[in-house]
C-alpha cells in the first residue's frame, strides 16, 4: 500500500509501472505496477490509498515496511522542462538566459510549476524547443 497526495491523484492510474525502494534495502529497486486505487481520501492528511503488486520472490519485503514509491504513468506527457542549475532566482522571479542566436543571450522570466527531479516545470516563459544557458558546477578538493 502507498500513499498518493490528493494533488497528484490526476495522473495516477491502474497499470502504471511503480518503483519503490526502502529503508532495509536502500540500493535495491523493486519494480510492479499499481492495482487498485483507493476510493476514500484522508481527509486529515489528504491522501488516497493505492495497492501496488511487487515482485517478492526473494521473500526480502515485510508488512509494514517504509519505503518510498516513483510511479511512472502509463501515458507519457510532454511538459516544458529546465534544469534547476539553470534557474536564476533575482527578486523573487525566476529567469534564465535563452540564446536568441549563435552566442546572444537574452534574460527571460518564467513562471515555474512543479519540480520534477532536478528540473522545474516551465508553465510561461519558454517554448518547447528553446536553449538555454546551463552550467554545471565541478568541485574540487585539493590538498594543501
Amino acid at each position: 500500500m502507498a500513499n498518493i497526495h490528493e494533488s497528484d491523484l490526476s495522473r495516477v492510474a491502474e497499470g502504471d509501472e511503480v518503483q519503490v525502494r526502502t529503508i532495509a534495502y536502500p540500493e535495491r529497486i523493486f519494480k510492479g505496477s499499481v492495482k487498485k486505487i483507493g476510493t476514500m481520501l484522508d481527509p486529515d492528511s489528504r491522501v488516497i490509498k493505492i495497492r501496488t503488486e511487487l515482485n517478492n520472490s526473494e521473500g526480502l519485503l515485510k508488512p509494514e515496511m517504509f519505503a518510498s514509491i516513483i510511479v511512472t504513468s502509463a501515458h507519457r506527457l510532454s511538459i516544458k522542462a529546465v534544469p534547476q542549475m539553470a534557474v536564476i532566482l533575482e527578486n523573487n522571479r525566476y529567469y534564465v538566459m535563452r540564446e536568441i542566436a549563435k552566442g546572444k543571450f537574452e534574460k527571460v522570466g518564467l513562471t515555474i510549476g512543479r519540480t520534477f527531479g532536478d528540473f522545474y516545470e516551465v508553465e510561461s516563459g519558454l517554448n518547447m524547443g528553446d536553449r538555454v544557458v546551463f552550467r554545471r558546477i565541478t568541485f574540487c578538493a585539493y590538498r594543501l
